[in-house]
């Protein structure tokens, strides 16, 4: 890990940095390459800079800081993807900034232990609810990293309800920017678009049976699977947790795996396409675009019907489109598999046992909530002149979610000494007023091109941005620059030390033996609940989705480590999305049978012998050896899942020191 090779040469004309820093430092600290995406910069110094400029040029800087705080939370949120998933990352990260604004200033005239026990109780919450899902992870983190904003601008000179009302208005602003730019750009997904192409060329593939361009069709599948497996874990990276569509994509993903192998031996072993399949892809591609579940697919002719090549595709088809098998085809027998949610007492079980998980989730909260007590202690006991900058700074390098590891703090510690520097300079030489709006703007204008290249760079343009903003309406003219270095390196040892070098699990995530752990626990899930001894079902289950919370955890720190790492994280994912979705499938059908309907016992015995194989296979870092598996009845949606695993891990074979 420290040893000192010279690289051969790293983007932007660095030949040299190879020869006098190690090669993981390198890694950590220099900057991916990417476009400069000139519209996002647009985007966002309107949605940040406008309400400031107003309320400078109306005399007001106080309020247009304020309203520029609340727009500030909006784009921070912000998310791209469809209309009503921006729409409610926008609204809910400002309630939750707000929130937090509120609580700081609340705090901030307190003495004594209260600001500690406050503080820890919002980084630990923050932390907690990060593990959800991404929505949550942003929401986290605008909770508290506006907390310690409000100690910062409390002796912001405004009455409390106009301000709150300034804030909102200033998220509601950059959330109607938001909109208008989702609209205008036409609600492209890149994520959709690559999952669609795949389902398209799988079509192709199926059409091109019988001819000479199978071969061809062949390799453009492999591509386009490629390419959106890229696009897909490049946007699940840079997320901030468990996201809804990405990992709905990710499942279409998983099952195009199985559907893949069934279009290969169509198109080799028959002469002519089966019709309506090449049509279906197609449309199941339409579905993909517009986030809809792809229909059921046609029946195959009664000439093919017999031919084992097309039960497979039949078979993986139904799979794509989710549909559980119902053979007997009416309500209420014992083989017809609703499709309608566990009740919502079941629901509220299942997302209690996945926000209170096992021990990682708790380590994870509970350095969070140190850290930002020793924070304050640390600004309570000594003489800073603002301490509330110690605690900020904690904050954005430590940031409130399972992807805050050691590498990434480096690069947050490193951009916000350099981003504190910057901003103090500007408000040593620049008086207050709108001879500061060009240096904001640019502030602004660099956050979405430097975010596309690391996060230390990111810092650089967010911390300075925030300084400003702080000090505009509360500055008494003094030079703060000696005074913002020191705050800042103190937060970041805080952050470093007590935060990531005193825990264990920061030197090895370990993701390999997590995905073991989670296959195994599901073993004993549906053994448990399905099995001869039910009473144990519900601890078994709570069981089984703590642990998958600890493989959450760990893969969202890998996701974050820079390479080889992450790229070994890219790898486990569409296992993990599979392990969830076969626990998802299991307290659905444990549901089902609770309602009167038994689970035949052949069958469940043959589906767990083939999860047994799929968790031992994960323990001993081998390709599990597929069984066979009963194709219909109550537990089809199980084996559904249980089948796709094999095939991802077949075709992905996750490898490597992760393990």
């Amino acid at each position: 890990m420290g040893s000192r090779r010279r690289l051969p040469r790293l983007p932007g004309g660095t030949a040299g940095v190879g020869a006098w820093a190690p090669e993981w430092l390198v890694r950590v600290v220099w900057p991916r390459s990417a476009p400069i995406r000139w519209a996002e910069a647009v985007h966002v110094v309107v949605a940040l800079v406008f309400p400031l400029a107003a309320g400078m040029f109306a005399g007001s800087v106080a309020e247009g800081s304020v309203a520029f705080l609340g727009a500030l939370a909006g784009y921070i949120a912000d998310r791209k993807g469809p209309l009503r998933k921006r729409v409610t990352y926008n609204v809910l990260g400002c309630c939750f900034g707000l929130a937090g604004w509120v609580v700081g200033l609340r705090v901030s005239a307190a003495a004594g232990w209260l600001p500690v026990v406050v503080f820890a109780a919002v980084g630990g919450v923050g932390a907690l609810i990060s593990v959800v899902n991404g929505l949550l992870s942003a929401s986290g983190f605008l909770l508290l990293v506006f907390a310690c904003i409000g100690m910062g601008t409390s002796n912001l000179t405004l009455v409390q309800v106009p301000a709150l009302l300034l804030f909102a208005g200033g998220g509601a602003w950059a959330t109607a920017v938001s909109v208008l730019v989702c609209l205008v750009d036409g609600r492209r997904v890149p994520e959709r678009q690559g999952v669609a192409e795949v389902y398209r060329a799988v079509g192709r593939l199926v059409g091109a049976t019988g001819t000479d361009r199978v071969p061809r069709a062949r390799s453009e599948l492999v591509d386009a699977g490629r390419a959106a497996w890229d696009t897909l874990t490049g946007a699940r990276a840079r997320s901030g947790g468990r996201d809804v569509e990405f990992r709905r994509l990710a499942a279409l993903l998983n099952a195009a795996v199985v559907l893949t192998d069934a279009a290969v031996r169509v198109a080799r072993t028959r002469s002519s396409a089966p019709p309506g399949y090449q049509a279906w892809a197609d449309s199941a591609a339409d579905a993909v675009l517009r986030g809809l579940t792809p229909a059921a697919p046609p029946a195959p002719p009664p000439e093919a019907a017999q031919d084992t090549a097309v039960q497979q595709l039949q078979y993986a088809c139904t799979a794509v489109a989710d549909r559980p098998g119902r053979p007997t085809g009416e309500p209420g027998s014992a083989d017809f598999l609703p499709t309608v949610p566990p009740p919502l007492g079941q629901r509220l079980t299942a997302l209690a046992d996945r926000v209170l998980g096992g021990r990682q989730t708790w380590e994870h909260v509970a350095r969070m909530a140190l850290c930002m007590a020793v924070a304050q202690m640390v600004g309570s006991v000594t003489d800073l002149y603002r301490s509330y900058w110690v605690l900020l700074t904690t904050a954005i390098v430590l940031k409130p979610d399972a992807g805050s590891v050691f590498a990434r703090s480096v690069q947050r510690c490193l951009g916000t000494i350099v981003g504190t520097g910057i901003g103090a300079m500007v408000l040593d030489l620049v008086p207050t007023g709108p001879l500061l709006l060009p240096f904001i703007t640019l502030y602004a204008a660099m956050l979405p091109i430097a975010m596309a290249r690391s996060f230390g760079m990111f810092a650089i343009f967010l911390t300075p941005l925030v300084v400003t903003i702080i000090d505009i309406g509360t500055r008494t003219g003094e030079s703060l620059f000696a005074a913002r270095i020191l705050d800042t390196t103190i937060g970041c040892a805080i952050a470093l030390v007590p935060g990531y070098l005193l825990w264990p699990t920061t030197w090895r995530p370990r993701l390999g033996t997590h995905t073991g752990k989670a296959a195994r626990a599901l073993h004993r899930y549906l053994d448990d609940a399905l099995g001869t001894n039910p009473a144990r079902g519900p601890a078994a289950r709570r069981h089984a989705y703590n642990t998958l919370a600890d493989l959450r955890i760990a893969l969202q720190r890998t996701f974050s480590e820079p390479p080889p790492m992450s790229t070994r994280a890219a790898t486990w994912w569409p296992v993990v999305v599979q392990l969830e979705r076969t626990a998802d499938a299991i307290t659905v059908t444990t549901a089902h049978c609770a309602g009167g309907c038994a689970a035949d016992r052949h069958a469940l015995h043959q589906l767990s012998r083939a999860l047994d194989e799929l968790a031992t296979a994960l323990e001993r870092h081998r390709t599990p050896n597929l069984p066979n598996l009963p194709r219909y009845g109550l537990l089809h949606a199980i084996t559904q899942e249980a089948e796709t695993s094999y095939r991802v891990i077949a075709a992905l074979e996750p490898a490597g020191d992760s393990r």
